[in-house]
């Protein structure tokens, strides 16, 4: 199968130029809601999604596409997960709080899964015209970024991120602050993976998160040398397995001793 980065690149990039940054600093009243308690969603993030998901959906023909905001208006869409078709996942807006409240911690996020299988992913960061592309067997490609990776430092302390809490219920951040020199919580999950992919933090920690949430990342720090595992047994990243602890790791052998 033939990926088609350039393509998929310019739909996200129409995305944020049209319909996200017109929206960034002057949303009105009735454009935010609550979709539960601190799960917000704007007008950005629907028609963001709506324009996203036919036109990707065009590019493979018979793939199908699973949304944010279309499974948090049905579940049961969720059901797409468990086919071998190929499926476009699309977070229109990741940081959805971090963009309502004017800062730059917000991205878009698509990636293509089959199956289990994560195949490609993509991540852009508006603000800072920060571009993350990857694709499985092909490494990534970074766009926008000041520098190359960061050559990791052997003798200094592992940097994180840590978004939620662990699985007993303790903040991860402050279980992992003997060991590790914990960095600023992002205002969204697809800032960490982009700092990851920039060198600037070896750990990644999510307590939660959903398909369209890990899967890009995921693939990306796969793709870059490191791992994608999930917390409570190890096992691989899979998108058919979400809100499961996630530790992500820049380099490979660091996971099983973070």
């Amino acid at each position: 199968m033939r990926i088609p980065h350039d393509d998929v690149e310019a739909l996200m990039a129409e995305a944020s130029e049209t319909l996200v940054m017109p929206r960034f600093g002057r949303l009105r009243a009735g454009e935010i809601d609550e979709k539960r308690a601190n799960d917000f969603v704007t007008v950005a993030d629907r028609e963001a999604e709506a324009f996203l998901a036919p036109r990707l959906a065009a590019l493979l023909p018979g793939a199908r596409v699973l949304g944010e905001e279309e499974a948090a208006g049905d579940p049961a869409r969720l059901a797409r997960l468990d086919g071998e078709t190929p499926l476009w996942l699309i977070d229109p807006v990741d940081g959805t709080r971090a963009f309502i409240d004017g800062t730059d911690d917000f991205a878009l996020i698509v990636a293509l899964v089959r199956g289990a299988e994560l195949l490609g992913g993509w991540i852009l960061q508006p603000r800072l015209a920060r571009r993350l592309a990857t694709e499985r067997g092909g490494g990534v490609i970074r766009t926008g970024f000041a520098t190359g990776p960061l050559a990791a430092d052997p003798a200094a302390p592992p940097r994180g991120m840590f978004l939620g809490r662990l699985p007993d219920g303790t903040r991860a951040r402050d279980r992992a602050a003997a060991q590790v020199a914990i960095l600023p919580r992002p205002g969204g999950g697809a800032i960490a993976f982009l700092e990851l992919a920039a060198g600037h933090v070896d750990i990644a920690y999510f307590g939660r998160g959903w398909p369209w949430d890990h899967a890009a990342g995921a693939l990306a720090a796969i793709e870059g040398g490191g791992a994608a595992r999930f917390l409570v047994d190890g096992a691989a990243y899979t998108p058919r397995r979400w809100n499961t602890p996630l530790l992500v790791t820049r380099a490979a052998d660091r996971w099983s001793t973070a």
